[in-house]
């Protein structure tokens, strides 16, 4: 909404300014046309500019972004792998107390 605004009032404020010039001035109808297409070079030439500007931003915004999700994802690999570490090691005590247990009673 801005862009297109600021681009149309660019080209007014342009378009304006060259048939005031050219009026002062008395040109003919061709100089006049070749004005306005400078003109609107210049303007479309600060559109891809400004195009450029946005698909720069979005590529940083994507890669931001990705990075978030990579840096949630490993956070969540180590939360799981350190809760899965916890209850391999419960097991294991659990059985050595079951071992201890069980030897215990058949040495008696």
């Amino acid at each position: 909404m801005k862009k297109s605004l600021i681009t149309n009032l660019l080209f007014a404020v342009c378009v304006s300014g060259i048939i005031g010039i050219n009026s002062i001035a008395k040109a003919d109808f061709m100089t006049v046309v070749d004005n306005i297409q400078r003109t609107s070079d210049a303007i479309n030439s600060v559109n891809q500019a400004g195009r450029g500007l946005m698909s720069t931003t979005e590529f940083f915004q994507r890669f931001k972004d990705r990075w978030q999700e990579r840096s949630d994802r490993k956070r969540a690999e180590k939360a799981y792998n350190e809760a899965a570490m916890a209850e391999y090691n419960k097991t294991i005590q659990e059985i050595n107390a079951m071992q201890q247990q069980y030897y215990g009673y058949n040495y008696n």
